[in-house]
């Protein structure tokens, strides 16, 4: 009986490893050169089984039945990664287009640095789906900010992160970042001493990577020493690296005290501004390298996303070779790309072109090269052009344009990026038991860095994807790129005739008066730039047209196709800040609206444009206010000279979007009239305007007297007092 049973289990052991064989194919790569951070091995065999490596090394014997890829003359390194990506940032170039075009160029993870959770935790999700041609999504969920936050859907910036005001809210913040999911945490420029530090440790006890910019009141050494693990774009440690950097951050620290009713990305460029060449130019060696030291020591890993630095001073998008990647795009975004190229092109003729920071970024990551501190290969995608994939390989080449060698530049895309998110144990090299995410190349990376774009073959989690399935992938893309939609992006001229165009419509304030459009049962266009968060009007009936207002043929295009009843310009500047944006966008808005046959233009403008400039003292203003109402002056000017049908809606304070209004907001026919007003507010109040008498070709003031007033608000009436000639200071009992 026990011979019986033995040769029953021996039968079922073998019946199970038989199986085991069938279920689990083998692949192995044969006379292959292995380059990775630890290794340069010749004619190695490796073998992947499933979604592992099973075995590497030169005395590797190939197993019955396994699938032979020849890698004679070829290369094999890890799959890359992209450590600074934003998948969420360019809303019309979807991962639809930016996943395929990742694995077609051998990039096996990502790192995204920044999205709401609501928006990016479902593109992790389609990452994961079987079957999904996708790399491996970390995401950082939104940027954990100070109260005035950066990234707040203001002055044409995206919405993309939280604002923390004390310890215990940072806490809080990561707490809730960690229960949603988050693969690691990033940390902005707006935050104290003390909520950068609460939310590091906060981080760091729940186990979760952090990364930084390093904050405008703090130098690099202390953000290192808070427990982080990653800097960002090199961004502030030129000033660390300063001989009177303490000096610069004590005037740093005052202007952020005298600001905080400012928004937090307007005060982080003038700081920049203000500091960044002056900082440069004061760089100590002594001081520099103490800061090295210190990163070195803490183990700070540095992101110095190059490819972004030279947007300005050498825009890829303006370069020929550059554009021919554009054709995998869609439609809509190629337009807007190449147009954004050819007007940053233009421009670079016209001004000189500030390349300071750009110069130092490139010698500073040879030094931190030089310090041993790591270096992690990140590019910004799709910020400044930069398609998905192809950038990586840009940024490989800048790199060793620093001085690193073409090994070190590798291993800034492969192991340095897993050790960053604590997973070197599974991936970055090629080593038997690590996940099988290679690229296979035709040509040798060490003698030409560009030789990581000659793939031959890419492995994700063992899936195999050879040059003619990677090529497929390609052409599917530049197919749909090339093919011309049936529809235009908006509705067709009868379901949208007679229709409301928003201007802005994404927006705190624009989003309002959206959803008191819909509710009165208008249809509505919605004009969104391309880097607009559309997570406030998700779920509605709302259309979209995408587009530049600076642009007169997208503006064109977007009047032609369909004839507006109504248009209600809510929008805010574009992340240029140039000012000129509000009345060179008004001229282009007047003059089709005329022609087009608008029956109202409503205009957002601001109490101190036009005949209310007179209640202020210009001197007490911020320069850029006085720029600002300059240009919203001239921008009621040529709406008024336009002949187009007009009302202009003019308010001083707009309060945060949590506040609700009174009930008693109200227009004012006194171009004297100063005070707050919410958004919900002023959206009502631009509902009772639509085709009202009261309300044509007139210039009104919007305020609500009797609103709550809450935190910083509370002394609005006292800064009034600052700015306002005394004989037009009326502060309401």
């Amino acid at each position: 009986m026990r011979n019986v049973l033995l040769a029953i289990g021996l039968a079922v052991s073998l019946m199970a490893c038989e199986a085991e064989t069938i279920s689990t194919p083998v692949t192995a790569i044969t006379g292959v050169t292995v380059l990775d951070a630890t290794q340069q091995t010749a004619n190695a065999t490796v073998l992947i089984s499933g979604n592992t490596i099973s075995a590497a090394g030169t005395n590797v014997a190939v197993p019955d039945g396994a699938t032979v890829i020849d890698g004679n003359g070829k290369f094999l390194i890890p799959g890359l990664w992209d450590a600074h990506v934003h998948l969420s940032y360019y809303p019309d170039l979807g991962v639809g287009t930016s996943y395929p075009l990742y694995i077609a160029n051998g990039i096996t993870s990502v790192r995204d640095t920044g999205g709401l959770m609501d928006i990016v935790l479902p593109l992790r999700d389609a990452s994961e789906v079987d079957g999904a041609i996708a790399p491996r999504v970390h995401l950082a969920g939104p940027l954990v900010d100070g109260a005035q936050r950066v990234y707040a859907g203001l002055m044409g910036r995206p919405n993309i992160s939280v604002g923390v005001a004390t310890p215990d809210e940072a806490r809080a913040e990561i707490d809730r970042l960690h229960a949603a999911g988050v693969d690691l945490i990033k940390l902005y420029e707006m935050n104290t001493p003390e909520t950068f530090a609460a939310a590091a440790a906060r981080a760091n006890e729940l186990g979760l990577p952090i990364t930084a910019h390093v904050p405008l009141s703090m130098d690099a050494v202390a953000a290192a020493e808070a427990g982080i693990d990653g800097m960002e774009h090199l961004r502030n440690l030129e000033l660390s690296c300063a001989a009177d950097y303490q000096r610069l951050l004590a005037e740093r620290t005052q202007v952020l005290a005298d600001s905080t009713d400012e928004d937090g990305g307007t005060l982080r460029s003038t700081l920049h501004r203000l500091q960044r060449n002056a900082a440069i130019e004061a760089q100590d060696t002594e001081r520099c390298n103490t800061v090295i030291a210190a990163l070195a020591r803490e183990e700070v890993f540095q992101t110095p996303t190059l490819t972004v630095h030279t947007f300005i001073s050498a825009p890829l998008a303006a370069q020929p070779r550059w554009r021919e990647t554009f054709t995998y795009l869609p439609p809509k975004v190629q337009e807007q790309w190449v147009g954004g190229g050819t007007r940053m092109a233009e421009s670079m003729k016209t001004r000189p072109v500030n390349t300071v920071f750009s110069d130092w970024s490139f010698a500073m990551v040879k030094k931190l090269q030089d310090g041993d501190v790591k270096v992690m290969a990140g590019t910004d995608t799709p910020i400044g052009f930069l398609t998905p994939g192809f950038a990586l390989h840009e940024e490989l080449a800048l790199l060793v344009g620093t001085g690193l060698t073409p090994m070190e530049a590798l291993t800034a895309a492969t192991l340095h990026p897993a050790q960053f998110m604590r997973m070197d144990d599974r991936m970055g090299t090629v080593e038997a038991g690590k996940l099988a995410d290679l690229v296979l190349l035709d040509a040798d990376p060490r003698v030409d860095i560009r030789n990581t774009q000659s793939i031959n073959t890419v492995f994700k989690d063992g899936r195999v994807f050879d040059r003619a399935a990677l090529d497929g992938l390609l052409k599917k893309l530049e197919a749909k790129g090339h093919r011309r939609a049936k529809k235009s992006e908006a509705a067709t001229l009868d379901e949208q005739n007679g229709g409301m165009l928003v201007l802005g419509g994404t927006g705190q304030l624009g989003s309002e008066i959206v959803k008191d459009l819909l509710a009165a049962g208008e249809k509505v266009t919605v004009l969104a730039r391309p880097t607009s968060n559309r997570a406030r009007l998700e779920g509605l009936d709302v259309t979209y047209v995408t587009g530049d207002m600076l642009n007169a043929d997208d503006m064109e295009r977007i009047f032609n196709d369909i004839p507006y009843r109504v248009v209600i310009d809510a929008s805010g500047l574009p992340g240029t800040g140039n000012q000129d944006f509000y009345f060179k966008s008004q001229e282009i808005l007047s003059a089709l609206a005329v022609n087009t046959g608008v029956k109202q233009i409503i205009l957002h403008g601001a109490i101190g444009a036009g005949d209310s400039a007179e209640m202020f003292l210009p001197e007490n203003l911020p320069e850029f206010q006085r720029i600002s109402i300059a240009a919203k002056s001239k921008a009621e000017d040529v709406l008024k000279d336009s002949g187009a049908p007009y009302t202009i809606i003019r308010h001083m304070t707009l309060l945060p979007l949590e506040t609700k209004e009174s009930g008693n907001a109200q227009l004012i026919d006194d171009h004297t009239a100063v005070g707050a007003v919410t958004r919900d507010g002023l959206a009502r109040l631009t509902m009772e305007c639509l085709a009202a008498v009261a309300c044509m070709n007139k210039t009104l003031h919007a305020v609500d007297l009797d609103v709550e007033l809450t935190g910083r608000y509370t002394r609005m009436w006292d800064r009034y007092k600052m700015v306002l000639k005394p004989e037009f200071y009326n502060r309401p009992e």
